[in-house]
């Protein structure tokens, strides 16, 4: 007999949270200090490549830990049919 599937997304581990978590707080400290030293260090802005490309990297960390799933996931798939199922009932109602 098939199981039926789960209908809830599993949470990511605490491991994997807990490293993104640390890599956000690493991501702002050394970003401010970055930003401190291009302050006082007078010259052009420099400060906007790494915190550019760092956020990046980020996101792409935190998409990895918490899942784009959310968005495209079979949870969103099913809100979607039962939305379009929800809408269609009126119109076979009338014929």
């Amino acid at each position: 007999m098939k199981q039926p599937e789960p209908t809830h997304r599993p949470q990511p581990s605490a491991t994997r949270t807990r490293w993104f978590f640390l890599h956000f707080f690493i991501f702002i400290g050394v970003n401010l200090l970055l930003f401190l030293i291009d302050l006082l260090g007078g010259g052009g802005w420099w400060i906007d490549v790494p915190l550019i490309v760092w956020g990046i990297v980020l996101l792409g960390h935190a998409l990895a830990v918490f899942g784009i799933g959310r968005l495209t996931g079979p949870a969103w798939q099913e809100q979607r049919l039962r939305q379009q199922a929800k809408a269609e009932e009126p119109e076979q109602r009338q014929e």
